[in-house]
């Protein structure tokens, strides 16, 4: 049983633990970081088998969708996997081997991940405009973006004086080793910002920047960065990568081993990854959707956070062993218009397919109407006599179906129906089942024009004669 398992959840679970089928709490609980080569491989081959819930992705993929079309094209950025992705490789129990998996076992990137890669190439770029020697101005008005979207602290404004002047010299420092040793603790307390501005420009710029924010030492950012998740689910999105290493003893320090010299047994080390060609959605929200850039007038801050993520992306990756060729990721324009146009495509398909469902249930409620109707009346009828069956069959006719009658009542050879389509002319306008305004129209008919009409209107006076039913009105 691995070790790191709480003992009332082992006692509970007893010999059914290693049917455990979910990779989040198989990852969690059931590792044993001092397993050997061969269990470690086993685990892992096993945690790779392990499917995650194939419904998050679905649920993740609506959310963003009811954000809207507008908002969702202008929010949500989609970039495919070029190569193996590996985020969160110290986070897990077994040593460089963790991943980012949700409750539903799940593969996803965390939002801080995907900030820390946007501003990565944020600090890049304000770093590539001071040395291609743009104005204090233009490199104030970069910084103040950066602030803006990415928040800050107090301490991300600290000048070089504010660090050196808390420190003191040892007892036998010269005055040179003191500096070095002001220097040293300036590059390692200084914030990005500084770093990208450099120390010559900081105190100016930084102050320049200040005046274009809100005066708050504390800000949180003007847009959220969301975890991201696969569009789709590949049939395996996790593989199993290996990385050998050829001089144990001397990355050891092995007093032994001063040079890496070919004599060590290579270790080969197992560990899980994200496979390639995997598409993640990733959505920059803004919290101000109402402030603009300061460098950029035309461009909402939001708009500038996505394009830092574009580039940042493509650019230095994402996640670990990036010099290595991992985590780098397509995210280009060409891309995300086709994926849009691609998701155009299938929310049309499932809107038609949603209106051939709805057209297929409503036919089918007509036909269940229709049944139910006519058994209503088949058992209605059964309690009636004849001529009070075809009475309630020209009452349930709609006017075109009664006008039909009337056109072929001098063909018509069925004299029950006759009859009954002769009552239904007398009835008062009043009472249930009239058809008088087909008689007042019939008698206009036959005495403008004569002909059929003023034939039908003599059998239909006939025929109530023959049933004394008195005179036709």
């Amino acid at each position: 049983m691995p070790v790191l398992m709480p003992k009332d959840t082992r006692d509970a679970l007893g010999s059914n633990a290693a049917k455990c089928d979910s990779r989040s709490l198989y990852f969690d609980r059931f590792a044993d970081p001092q397993a050997k080569v061969d269990e470690r491989n086993a685990w892992f081959r096993r945690v790779v088998a392990l499917k995650p819930l194939p419904a998050k992705c679905g649920a993740w993929k609506t959310w963003l969708g009811n954000l809207g079309t507008g908002l969702k094209s202008k929010c949500v950025l989609f970039a495919k996997l070029q190569a193996r992705l590996m985020v969160n490789m110290a986070g897990g129990a077994m040593e460089n081997a963790g991943l980012c998996l949700d409750r539903f076992g799940v593969l996803y990137i965390p939002g801080s991940a995907v900030k820390g890669c946007a501003r990565r190439i944020a600090i890049q770029n304000l770093l590539e405009a001071r040395e291609a020697q743009e104005s204090a101005d233009r490199l104030a008005r970069l910084l103040a973006d950066l602030a803006l979207v990415f928040g800050w602290g107090e301490q991300d404004w600290k000048t070089r004086s504010d660090v050196v002047s808390k420190l003191k010299p040892k007892r036998n420092d010269t005055d040179e080793q003191f500096a070095q040793y002001c220097q040293k603790s300036w590059k390692e307390k200084r914030a990005d910002f500084a770093y990208a501005v450099g120390d010559t420009l900081w105190p100016d710029v930084s102050i320049a920047a200040r005046h274009l924010l809100p005066k708050t030492d504390h800000f949180a950012g003007a847009v959220s960065f969301l975890p991201a998740y696969p569009l789709q689910l590949p049939l395996s999105d996790l593989e199993l990568d290996v990385l050998t290493c050829h001089h144990p003893k001397y990355y050891q320090g092995d007093a032994k081993m001063p040079v890496a010299l070919d004599t060590e047994e290579p270790n080969p080390v197992m560990f899980p990854a994200a496979a390639a060609n995997i598409i993640f959605q990733f959505a920059v929200l803004p919290i101000r959707d109402h402030l603009s850039s300061l460098s950029q007038p035309d461009t909402k801050l939001h708009a500038l956070a996505v394009e830092w993520l574009r580039q940042g992306l493509e650019t230095f990756g994402l996640g670990a062993k990036t010099a290595a060729g991992y985590g780098w990721f397509d995210a280009s324009e060409d891309f995300n218009r086709q994926m849009l146009e691609n998701e155009a495509m299938e929310t049309a398909r499932l809107r038609k397919r949603e209106e051939e469902e709805a057209e297929k249930l409503r036919r089918r409620k007509q036909e269940e109407e229709r049944i139910k109707k006519f058994e209503q009346e088949k058992q209605t009828l059964a309690s009636l006599t004849p001529e009070q069956q075809e009475d309630y069959k020209v009452a349930q006719l709609k006017p075109d179906q009664f006008r039909a009658k009337l056109d072929s009542f001098l063909t018509n050879k069925v004299e029950t129906e006759k009859q009954a389509v002769v009552r239904a002319l007398r009835l008062d306008p009043a009472a249930l089942g009239s058809r008088r305004s087909f008689w007042d129209e019939l008698k206009t008919k036959a005495q403008k024009k004569g002909g059929k009409f003023a034939q039908v209107e003599q059998s239909v006076r006939q025929i109530s004669k023959q049933l004394n039913l008195g005179k036709m009105p």
